[in-house]
């Protein structure tokens, strides 16, 4: 199952209302509202702020109040946490919390026909958590409402007023997931055939997040989907206790998080969703009873198969930056001082290819970025130098007609060795070396050596590789894994002294019953680890054309020639819309992987217009890889 929500922004400071208490975001007739108090007031009611763009609000007349005929109007000073929810164009569902004298949390609920005087109940027998009802939804005549302190329950109710909590819980914290701890209902929302349960937990590090899983409306207790990742995680600065979530709404496209943060400021966070996503379990109950008892394995379950970074992608193309404006992709990767450190190829409009860098302490999240290239083209091999901008090559490469593409990163010692695909725009691309300290590239100081095209000219040449330490005494550059591995071993990595013969294509057929009948080549550079040389490549199946997908082979640590396991599925496959939505569509090219913490971190362009991440821990890979994974290209599956 594909990823349907994902966070997209970075968070959006709206406003600063330190003079007021905020309680909850809804919509109405394309608006969002907010729903505020003014603390310590005299007169017992809350106020409104309207907007029309979901980002800035403006005060309005608007005021509710909650009372009974028996008692004086809610105190807003005591409410804690609150939810409107709209049940039909004349009825509006308010649920709230409030503690007791014994400071014991009880959850209250009031009703309204005009939304701006609410008719309260009494509190929610065995309810002492915050809950929400499903809005504009009813199952066999029945409301539903979600709440949990540990778990998520449901209660159900025909009337509003008496309702009845049913047995068991319909979601678990989850031991290894960013949901391992406590859990609590944040909003619920009524989206399509499902209804959409927002939920926050701590993860290991104690941080908040949030998750989202679909509920069939057909069995709102039944779970349909459950994300992943977190869609939001608190951020480092953010202290646990003073966030507050506001409201969850749904505009046109996506949907809107607001957090309240302190002492009064509101963050709005963007969730996209795909709508045209196809969702398990949506088949007759007869049909999935029949498939249940199947034990075969989803495919998105095995440890052989990456997880995707819930907010990719992680590097984008800037508009403001003319040398990358059209596209950020194909990014080599290595980690230096416990930091990833980022090489990416950059487009400007006019299809000219250069370098730019990023980097991120936990791999995922970019914290840096370069304002300008930090290597751009400037031998004959790489670029027109004035000549003609007449591209007499027949075939753009990569989806540009010149400059540096596709860069991959190897430390050896005390030098960083970047090899690349060098095109000029009129004569076939081929493999160029350059090189740089280590000092001076963690200072940022980009003196590269002069780089020299290490590939026989007239020659289309890409996907070489540098192995990250001498084998047998000797560098070794992997240019080949068809029709078996190629490798040339050399004295020195002197760009003026290396020119390689590579005489085997980038493509090539074999064994057409496998899902990588054609090979492209080698993605990132090799990762050595205990069981081998860690290979990832690219590879297309005939079966289904024009899709790049990504495979996994392990080598020899002494004879990388041999390839001791190969994987019988991809790893990765473009099914995303930022794989499948740019210059080149339906494709995951990978140029960097790093090992960090235990985790495989591989960083891959999608359409030739983003950079993403995908993961997966290493060790379980490493054993499943060798456990199901057949050794070389000529043996069939």
């Amino acid at each position: 199952m594909r990823v349907w929500f994902s966070a997209k922004n970075t968070h959006k400071n709206m406003q600063t209302l330190s003079y007021l208490r905020a309680f909850d975001i809804y919509t109405k007739g394309g608006r969002a509202y907010l729903i505020y108090s003014f603390p310590r007031e005299k007169e017992y009611f809350f106020r409104l702020k309207e907007s029309t763009d979901f980002f800035s609000f403006i005060d309005t007349k608007g005021r509710l109040s909650i009372s009974s005929f028996f008692r004086s109007a809610e105190n807003p000073d005591t409410i804690k946490e609150l939810s409107l929810s709209r049940i039909s164009n004349e009825k509006s569902f308010l649920t709230y919390t409030k503690e007791d004298s014994h400071l014991r949390t009880h959850l209250y609920s009031a009703l309204s026909s005009d939304g701006k005087k609410w008719k309260k109940t009494d509190a929610i027998p065995g309810i002492h958590s915050f809950g929400t009802i499903a809005p504009w939804y009813l199952f066999e005549k029945q409301y539903i409402l979600y709440f949990g302190d540990s778990a998520i329950r449901i209660a159900t109710s025909t009337d509003l007023k008496e309702w009845h909590i049913i047995p068991g819980s319909i979601l678990k914290p989850r031991k290894g997931y960013f949901d391992q701890s406590t859990l609590r209902v944040a909003r619920v929302l009524n989206v399509g055939d499902y209804i959409a349960l927002f939920y926050f937990a701590k993860n290991k590090h104690k941080k908040l997040c949030l998750g989202v899983v679909l509920l069939d409306k057909q069995a709102p207790g039944r779970v349909v989907w459950r994300s992943e990742s977190a869609l939001w995680e608190q951020p480092d600065h953010w202290v646990t206790n003073k966030i507050h979530i506001l409201g969850i709404v749904q505009t046109d496209e996506n949907f809107v998080a607001y957090f309240k943060h302190g002492r009064g400021e509101i963050f709005a966070h963007t969730l996209r969703y795909d709508r045209e996503v196809e969702f398990p379990y949506t088949k007759k109950k007869t049909q999935a009873k029949k498939e249940k008892k199947s034990p075969e394995k989803k495919k998105e379950d095995s440890p052989l198969v990456l997880k995707r970074f819930y907010d990719n992608p992680i590097i984008e193309p800037k508009r403001e930056n003319h040398w990358e404006a059209l596209a950020t992709f194909n990014s080599a990767a290595l980690c230096l001082d416990n930091k990833v450190h980022l090489i990416y190829r950059a487009q400007d409009h006019g299809g000219i290819s250069v370098f730019g860098y990023a980097s991120s302490t936990d791999g995922v999240h970019i914290e840096e970025r370069s304002d300008t290239p930090v290597y751009f083209p400037h031998e004959v091999f790489e670029t027109s130098k004035g000549k003609s901008t007449l591209h007499p090559y027949p075939v753009p490469s990569g989806g540009g007609w010149g400059g540096c593409e596709d860069p991959r990163l190897t430390q050896i010692d005390d030098t960083i060795y970047m090899i690349y695909i060098a095109f000029n725009g009129s004569q076939p691309p081929g493999v160029a070396l350059t090189s740089i300290k280590v000092d001076d590239f963690l200072n940022k100081i980009w003196k590269w050596q002069t780089p020299r095209l290490i590939s026989r000219p007239g020659q289309i040449q890409k996907n070489w590789v540098i192995f990250p330490e001498k084998i047998n005494g000797k560098f070794a550059v992997l240019h080949s894994i068809t029709p078996q591995v190629s490798i040339d071993y050399l004295d020195s990595l002197n760009p003026d002294d290396v020119l390689i013969d590579s005489y085997h294509t980038h493509q090539q057929y074999a064994n057409k019953e496998r899902w990588d009948n054609i090979v492209r080549g080698v993605g990132a550079p090799p990762l050595k680890t205990e069981y081998g040389w860690l290979i990832l490549y690219h590879a297309m199946d005939f079966r289904d054309p024009n899709r790049y997908k990504v495979g996994a082979m392990l080598l020899d640590i002494d004879d990388p020639t041999r390839i001791i396991a190969r994987c019988t599925e991809p790893i990765l496959e473009p099914d995303e819309k930022y794989e499948n939505e740019g210059l080149k569509n339906g494709v995951v090219y990978v140029c960097g992987a790093v090992i960090k913490d235990g985790t495989l971190f591989v960083y891959y362009g999608g359409a030739d217009m983003f950079v993403a991440v995908a993961s997966t821990p290493l060790q379980t890979f490493l054993e499943e890889l060798l456990s199901s994974g057949k050794a070389s290209f000529q043996n069939k599956k």
